[in-house]
């Protein structure tokens, strides 16, 4: 029950075994340049009323696909912008889902419900086998055979049996509970900074903002990887700002 539990814990705590990707992003028009911030390239995309920039993660990314966007208005009138103002497109021209905030806070609060119903398992377990660590069994068997004559006649008889017997150590119960003690405070602390990682991730995904003239607003995107087959996937990702509409150009390659 305790390996199960502890898997469970990891199973959550952890990415799934899945394919790593390194986006990359590239011009789609001659009003876009590739300029470098801190040693990753990001295209900016500069029309009337809107700057934009895609800055791809500087680390290999997996399950889905993430870049950094920057919005600046650069118009006479106030807009709002967010997740629902970008849309990626596969090769084909497939729909693929981009995330919005509350989407993936409902993933984490579903996530860490499930990590908290394991650490409460894995937690039973370590002590249900401390309460039974201090208890030992003995088991045993005998033959016996016994001879002798009755009424002047010979006889033998063989016996057979077996049998257990149980010690309790109160020290040996004692020293397993606070081993199943610190384990269970070790699990716990580990859950808890898995969900304050999380949370504090969940705080760079790109939010509906009002964006004033003259400002800006950014954030994370989070999408889908496309289906098929191959090492490399091409989508397009499509950007409305007020009224301009930014393309980039991005590619999820196969991390080695």
């Amino acid at each position: 029950m305790i390996r199960i539990a502890l898997f469970f814990i990891s199973s959550i705590a952890l990415s799934a075994c899945t394919t790593a990707y390194t986006v990359s992003v590239s011009p789609s028009s001659n009003e876009q340049t590739t300029r470098y911030f801190d040693g990753v390239p990001a295209v900016i995309s500069e029309l009337a009323n809107s700057v934009v920039v895609v800055i791809p993660p500087a680390h290999a990314v997996e399950k889905r696909g993430r870049f950094g966007i920057v919005s600046v208005n650069r118009g006479t009138n106030p807009i709002n912008f967010g997740s629902e103002n970008v849309a990626v497109e596969a090769a084909d021209g497939a729909h693929v889902h981009v995330y919005s905030y509350a989407e993936l806070l409902d993933e984490e609060k579903s996530r860490q419900a499930w990590a908290a119903v394991a650490a409460a398992l894995a937690a039973a377990g370590n002590s249900m086998q401390a309460a039974n660590a201090g208890y030992t069994t003995s088991y045993g068997s005998y033959t016996g055979s016994t001879y002798g004559t009755y009424g002047g006649s010979p006889y033998s008889a063989t016996t057979y049996g077996s049998g257990y017997v149980t010690t309790y150590d109160p020290a040996k119960a004692q020293a397993a509970q606070a081993t199943a003690n610190q384990q269970n405070i070790a699990n716990l602390k580990s859950v808890q900074m898995a969900n304050a990682l999380n949370e504090r991730r969940l705080q760079e995904i790109l939010k509906t903002t009002t964006i004033s003239p003259g400002d800006s607003h950014s954030g994370e995107i989070v999408f889908d990887v496309p289906q098929g087959t191959g090492e490399s996937k091409y989508v397009s990702v499509l950007v409305s700002a007020g009224v301009d509409r930014h393309v980039f150009n991005v590619r999820l390659s196969a991390s080695r």
